[in-house]
């Protein structure tokens, strides 16, 4: 680069640097909004009510103050550490709102809001335990074992002590779950009460159900129970004992025995001739039955 080049553009760099220092030492006004809250609540109170989300406000200050509050003013506040439980009307003046990183720069007016209806209640916190509201099936093949466990099984309610004392317990949201193939392990939201005031220390639960596969065994030689034969003088029955198939989870299977298993026929529905009848089987607790061989049976009763 020329020298003469070089010396143009430093002159330009410093001219420009002048500028900057001459503007941003100048006083200057500028309406701003930042986010707004209420802070230092007594610990044994909470606000009940709605406040505006932001604060508008017109503040004036040295160009460069007025870019650092800019960049590092993350919100104003009012305080409420001299409050008790009750309605309160606050005028927001400049004086009374708080402002970090201040500097050099001033609050001139507070535009908005201007007024605050404050009301503080009683706070209550209390343990309530959670019901689960869930409809849970397994699919085909397969059995839900066990209780439902739910983690944790009772949360921390916080809110206005009028309403806190009411709850009793915390459901979870009305959900089916439904053709389970394996142990569920699954997240459920909480419904919660219906007041924004209200806060929960957990939003959701862990469900937890087991699910096992379900096998098959057949008992063999289950004799058939006879009812309603007084009335016959004779007759015969074509077999006198049956097989069924039942099913259920593994553990049940293996300790069955014919003696658990109850098959009966009624020969209050045989006529002269030959008749099948269908068995009634009682199959122990827990067990399914799907299968029976024969699926009838023949009574043969001789004709007069």
């Amino acid at each position: 680069m020329p020298k003469h080049m070089f010396v143009k553009v430093l002159a330009v760099a410093l001219a420009l640097l002048l500028w900057f220092h001459v503007v941003s030492n100048k006083n200057y006004e500028h309406v701003v909004a930042m986010p707004f809250q209420i802070t230092d609540v007594p610990e044994d109170l909470i606000l009940v009510s709605d406040i505006p989300d932001t604060c508008e406000m017109r503040i004036v200050g040295v160009g460069k103050q007025l870019l650092r509050f800019l960049a590092e003013v993350d919100e104003v506040a009012v305080s409420a550490k001299d409050y008790s439980t009750g309605l309160y009307v606050v005028d927001v003046t400049p004086d009374r709102i708080i402002v970090d990183h201040m500097g050099l720069t001033e609050v001139l007016e507070v535009i908005s809001p201007q007024k605050l209806r404050l009301q503080f209640e009683e706070l209550l916190e209390k343990t309530v335990g959670v019901e689960p509201d869930l409809v849970i099936t397994a699919a085909p093949g397969y059995q839900v074992s066990g209780p439902l466990v739910v983690s944790p099984d009772s949360v921390v309610v916080s809110g206005p002590k009028r309403l806190v004392r009411k709850i009793k317990k915390i459901k979870t949201q009305n959900v089916t779950i439904s053709e389970l193939t394996e142990s569920l392990e699954e997240h459920i939201e909480l419904s919660f009460p219906d007041s924004s005031y209200i806060s929960l220390s957990d939003s959701s639960i862990l469900a937890e159900q087991e699910v096992i596969e379900l096998s098959e065994r057949t008992i063999s030689g289950i004799p058939l129970t006879i009812r309603n034969s007084a009335s016959l003088p004779s007759f015969t029955v074509k077999p006198e004992s049956i097989s069924v198939t039942v099913e259920a989870i593994p553990e049940l299977l293996d300790s069955l025995s014919v003696d658990e298993f109850k098959a009966y026929i009624n020969l209050g529905e045989a006529v002269p001739g030959s008749t099948f009848v269908t068995p009634d089987i009682t199959v122990p607790r827990g067990l399914q039955l799907v299968d029976t061989r024969p699926k009838e049976i023949l009574i043969e009763v001789p004709r007069e």
